[in-house]
């Protein structure tokens, strides 16, 4: 009965890890430490099997044999388990070849030749009812190896813990220290090391059933395979499989007490009941858990939904977004880019952890895989969904993304979100793919309203300026004339009207700017046309560095012919105390650098070697009234004015400057510039 009672216990022991691995493998999404499960799977099984044919053969070359299998497979189970806990942050990534992991498969190595040279079993002893091996004290060798080994796995785990920060990350952790751990550590000491000493007991077989049970219920817990309903038919089934071998085994051992095996028929039936009822009982568990782990996403969906709309600038709305995917998510490593009309169309508007040379390259790499399926397609690239070998995967994983998610406004992408680092699992269900589309929808609306909101901003305190300007046209214009005519020759008066017409006239053109009247020119004939303008000193140096294959350009020709006057009497003037005096102009052409923006661009660089701007002001320089030349007459509207022409261009100027080194204002322009506003 007791031999009976053990063969179950393995038989079981044999069966589950095969269950487990055909449900590896059945998987539509193989993460990528799947091959390590599987390994970890297939051993657990080959030694469960091992002991089963040792207990119940009755030859001892068999036997010898199975002892010899159960040493190596349980010394690489051992090694194996330390890999798998040293993947990064539970279950997320191989880790990367390294000393430790070298010298403890080559540990597992060593037992495993010293057992087929039969120096760790000296004989095979017969107790009457099975087989058992008599270890040598090079087994002392084996136990070391195993206590080390669970040593540097709980230092692992421990470590793990306290750097856990999440609320779901700590508990989690906690689970694997406090009970996963400890049921496998006391497996291994009655499997592994209690028998050195003899303890040969047949009910120490029993703990076979611990490492299966706790590789099926880890699989679960962490995602590693999906629950779903086939699995509860599985069980059953497998159990059932289960009672024929139990009844197989129980014959063969029995067969010539018949009395007896009949007797055992109820200790079958109630086997199976309580096999039953402790599934049922697993899975009523694990659906617990998976309800409360949905009801919390319902529950920061909710919470989520209500805070989204209370921001009303972006920085703020993409650092709440970036700061809820860590923390709710479980992403430590998070990225968003929001879409812009530049030469490179994306921007990186929240970045943390990730390595930012990388994403840069990605963006100013001129072809993105990544990039290119997203617009293509506009919908969420799961890492997982992609096999090892693809370039969509192997990008992903060098940056260390997990998920890419469009940003959808009405009409068109806005942003993408990537997410990835070091997870606590990377097993990606669907319910949380279908959580992260209603975040990325909800974000696209929010971003939609903000710039909405803004443009509603912008018109009404431009509108408020043209009012402004008008009222201060009307009044002052009288005032200014009197001034002009009856103090012609007091200079000092002549020059405060002279001043305050020209930001009266400033102020109204940038309130009320004209409309965009296009003309196709010749991008270096306009430069040189505005330089022909311009009163330039002799000792100033003229450097045209042109690109003459540039197509005509639609542009509005009196308003970007006063953006370059404005720019080369800025450049002029900023040189006149210079000893080198230098105006570098630079015209070429710029290739678009993704799909989704097909036009290229032309580049347009006004280089001066004149004092620079100091590091404070180079944010300043495009804000109306912002002026450091009051004393020359400067009223602070030239450079806002080139910036709102450039922008009603649909184009860019940015600035770069050191004080005493110069400046370089550089300027983009599509070729297709949209209806002029």
């Amino acid at each position: 009965m007791l031999i009976s009672l053990i063969n179950f216990a393995l038989t079981t022991s044999v069966a589950l890890p095969i269950l487990l691995l055909w449900l590896l493998i059945s998987q539509k999404k193989k993460e990528i430490y799947f091959s390590i499960y599987i390994y970890l799977a297939i051993l657990v099984s080959i030694d469960a099997l091992a002991t089963l044919i040792l207990l119940n053969t009755r030859n001892p070359e068999t036997a010898h044999l199975s002892a010899k299998i159960r040493l190596i497979t349980e010394s690489f189970i051992i090694a194996i388990l330390f890999y798998l806990t040293k993947t990064v942050d539970l279950f997320t990534n191989i880790p990367r070849p390294s000393l430790k992991n070298t010298l403890v498969f080559s540990g597992a190595a060593l037992i495993a030749v010293l057992g087929l040279l039969n120096l760790m079993i000296e004989d095979i002893t017969f107790t009457g009812q099975y087989y058992f091996p008599v270890f040598s004290s090079y087994y002392w060798v084996t136990i070391l190896f195993y206590f080390l080994i669970f040593y540097l796995i709980f230092v692992d785990i421990v470590s793990k813990y306290r750097r856990s920060r999440r609320k779901q990350e700590i508990q989690d952790v906690r689970e694997i220290l406090v009970a996963i751990f400890p049921l496998t550590f006391l497996s291994t000491l009655i499997l592994y090391i209690l028998p050195y000493w003899t303890v040969a007991h047949p009910l120490i077989f029993l703990a076979y059933l611990i490492p299966p049970f706790i590789l099926f219920y880890c699989a679960l817990r962490f995602y590693i395979i999906e629950t779903d309903s086939r699995i509860q038919y599985l069980v059953p089934l497998m159990l059932f499989f289960l009672l024929v071998a139990l009844a197989v085994f129980h014959y063969l051992n029995v067969s010539q007490r018949l009395p007896l095996l009949l007797m055992s028929i109820p200790f079958f039936i109630g086997t199976v009941i309580l096999s039953h009822l402790v599934t049922q009982q697993l899975f009523r568990w694990i659906r617990k858990f998976q309800v409360d782990v949905d009801a919390g996403l319902d529950k920061k969906i909710e919470e989520f939904s209500s805070e989204i709309v209370k921001f009303i600038d972006q920085e703020s709305l993409l650092k709440f977004v970036g700061d809820f995917c860590q923390e709710t998510l479980q992403f430590n490593k998070c990225a968003i880019l929001t879409l812009q009309y530049d030469v490179p169309p994306y921007q990186i508007s929240y970045f943390t952890n990730f390595d930012r040379a990388q994403f840069q390259q990605m963006l100013e790499s001129g072809h993105s895989p990544i990039l290119e399926l997203l617009e293509d397609q506009k919908t969420v690239i799961n890492k997982f969904s992609f096999a090892p070998e693809s370039v969509i995967y192997q990008l992903l994983d060098r940056l260390d993304v997990y998920l890419v998610l469009p940003i959808m406004g009405k009409k068109e992408l806005m942003g993408i979100v990537f997410l990835g680092g070091s997870r606590k699992q990377t097993k990606i269900s669907e319910r949380q793919i279908q959580f992260l589309k209603i975040i990325s929808t909800q974000v696209g609306i929010a971003l939609e309203n903000i710039r909405t909101l803004h443009q509603t901003i912008q018109s009404q305190k431009m509108a408020e300026i043209g009012m402004l300007a008008s009222q201060l046209a009307h009044d002052f214009q009288s005032f200014i004339t009197i001034v002009k005519l009856e103090n012609s020759n007091n200079d000092r008066l002549k020059q405060h009207a002279q001043y305050m017409e020209k930001l009266v006239q400033d102020l109204l053109n940038y309130a009320r700017p004209q409309e965009l009247k296009l003309t196709p020119v010749k991008i270096n004939h306009l430069i040189d046309m505005s330089l022909d303008l311009v009163e330039i000193p002799p000792d100033i140096l003229i450097e045209k560095h042109y690109s003459e294959d540039l197509p005509e350009i639609q542009v509005d020709v009196g308003q970007m012919r006063r953006v370059f006057t404005n720019l080369f009497e800025n450049s002029i003037h900023a040189m006149r105390n210079s000893r080198e005096k230098r105006l570098k102009i630079t015209t070429r052409p710029l290739r678009p650098l993704t799909k989704l923006k097909r036009s290229p661009w032309i580049y347009i660089e006004i280089l001066d070697e004149g004092e620079g701007i100091p590091e404070e002001y180079l944010d300043k320089i495009f804000e109306p009234f912002f002026t450091t030349h009051k004393q020359d007459g400067g009223t602070g509207m030239g450079l806002a004015i080139v910036k709102q022409i450039i922008t009603r261009h649909n184009g860019f100027i940015d600035v770069t400057s050191k004080p005493g080194k110069g400046t370089i204002f550089n300027i983009r322009l599509p070729y297709l510039i949209k209806g002029g506003s």
